[in-house]
């Protein structure tokens, strides 16, 4: 007498987080490394940032204002990269809880 088959495999039963799971993971985590690195490229070459911030304040909010609408939106991108990092990161910590 042989046992029954199972549906699917054992350990998807149990929860055990797939093949594709750690892809999307992956991916996820390359494109928050990209993500973050452009905007912050970016900064670096138009606004001298993280330099800029050993300026006096007067200094960095003349540079701010000149910089005008496409350094506000490269900031808005920093700030959405940044914001990619917690679903990542709660997909990356269902792996190893």
């Amino acid at each position: 007498m042989s046992s029954p088959q199972l549906a699917v495999p054992p350990t998807a039963a149990l929860g055990a987080p797939q093949p594709t799971s750690f892809r999307l993971t992956g991916a996820g985590l390359i494109t928050l490394g990209v993500g973050l690195n452009i905007p912050f490229a970016i900064l670096g070459a138009t606004f001298n940032y993280p330099d800029i911030l050993r300026q006096p304040t007067a200094d960095v909010l003349v540079r701010f204002q000149a910089g005008g609408a496409p350094l506000i939106a490269t900031w808005y991108a920093f700030m959405a990269a940044a914001l990619f990092f917690v679903p990542v990161a709660v997909r990356f910590s269902t792996h190893f809880t």
